[in-house]
């Protein structure tokens, strides 16, 4: 079955980034911003069961970022976040094969909590976080995902989506920034977050 949900994630992803090309007509420079699916892109997401599980976000880099990096944490019983997947995609000081860093990144979270993503800019890179043995069920989830476009700072991380599960049975709700501040998450039992970096640094 994973063989399966993978190929319908990489069909149905090909078919969404072919629309999902950002720019300065689109985006304001600088932002990371909610993708707006049309209604013919809602119903394809909702063919492939992926409309609650996945997520599209678009960014238009400042002229000096290069290099944009996708993380996915784990929080930890100390309250510390832990790095489970990661991903980079760049232009290099040389600005090639684009003048400038905009375009997409997707996401879909799998049934074991295990996050595929992929970078769409001037080509397109695919990541999977790490087998993080989360195969059991949970009375309680809420997700947050990024509502609002945000201001792109270089080296400083922007969060985009919050992943919350737990076998109680009541759930405040959280937002992304709850991010900074993962002493709000202490009594849940799974917290998982994705956030997105952009630098004038190339990839090592």
């Amino acid at each position: 079955m994973k063989i399966i949900r993978m190929s319908m994630l990489a069909v149905c992803m090909a078919a969404l980034t072919g629309c999902v090309q950002t720019g300065p007509h689109t985006l304001p420079k600088e932002q990371v911003a909610p993708y707006e699916l049309s209604e013919r892109e809602t119903q394809l997401l909702e063919a492939f069961g992926m409309d609650q599980n996945s997520q599209i976000v678009s960014f238009y880099a400042p002229e000096t970022a290069i290099t944009v990096t996708a993380r996915i944490y784990k929080l930890k019983e100390d309250l510390t976040w832990e790095t489970i997947g990661d991903g980079s995609m760049s232009i290099g000081k040389e600005k090639e094969p684009a003048e400038q860093i905009s375009g997409s990144f997707t996401m879909q979270i799998q049934d074991d909590r295990s996050i595929d993503f992929h970078i769409n800019m001037a080509g397109q890179g695919a990541f999977s976080t790490k087998d993080i043995g989360e195969n059991q069920e949970y009375t309680i989830e809420g997700k947050a995902f990024l509502k609002e476009a945000c201001k792109i700072e270089l080296g400083k991380e922007i969060p985009v989506s919050v992943l919350v599960y737990d076998n109680g049975n009541s759930m405040r709700s959280y937002t992304t920034e709850d991010y900074f501040e993962p002493e709000k998450f202490k009594d849940m039992d799974l917290v998982q977050a994705v956030t997105l970096e952009f630098s004038d640094q190339e990839i090592h």
